[in-house]
């Protein structure tokens, strides 16, 4: 079993939000999958940090009213620097991807054949990078307790002495 990642998937497309949910979690099944139809429910819940956001390009196709990708992107990034964004897109136009690049997205990803395996590929990688950032971490804290150990066994050592 692999590091558990927390991941975001907002299209308002519920059948493409189906099959991407269904296709992450049989290859992921470690990983935390929360889905939202709209962009606002997903605002509503980022203070849960996730790990990775795939993001649809249209999300107010079907409703009007609500905020498209590189609006809730603005908003994402307003505040979390952090979480990765993947735009997901039938859009192919090369200016919108950069835009989205710009703005902060990690990668842009058309709607096609290959996107949710360019999506695992993504995964994967985000995934080996997380157990990486997790051993360097421990280390550098086994490192800042041992250090603490020995300085507070002289401390203590001075002071008995006294």
């Amino acid at each position: 079993m692999g590091n558990s990642l927390t991941v975001f998937l907002i299209e308002d497309d519920e059948q493409i939000l189906f099959m991407l949910n269904d296709f992450i979690k049989s290859r992921f099944p470690h990983f935390t999958v929360r889905t939202f139809v709209n962009g606002e429910n997903a605002l509503e819940a980022i203070n849960e940090m996730p790990h990775v956001i795939v993001l649809d390009y249209f999300l107010n196709s079907k409703e009007p009213d609500t905020s498209n990708g590189l609006a809730v992107l603005a908003k994402i990034r307003a505040n979390n620097k952090i979480t990765r964004v993947i735009l997901l897109s039938s859009q192919e136009d090369p200016s919108v991807a950069a835009s989205a690049i710009k703005m902060g997205a990690y990668d842009y990803i058309a709607k096609n054949d290959e996107a949710f395996l360019k999506i695992e590929t993504i995964l994967h990688h985000f995934e080996k990078h997380l157990v990486i950032q997790n051993d360097t971490i421990n280390k550098k804290l086994v490192m800042i307790f041992a250090g603490l150990s020995v300085l507070l066994i002289t401390v203590y050592l001075l002071f008995k002495c006294i």
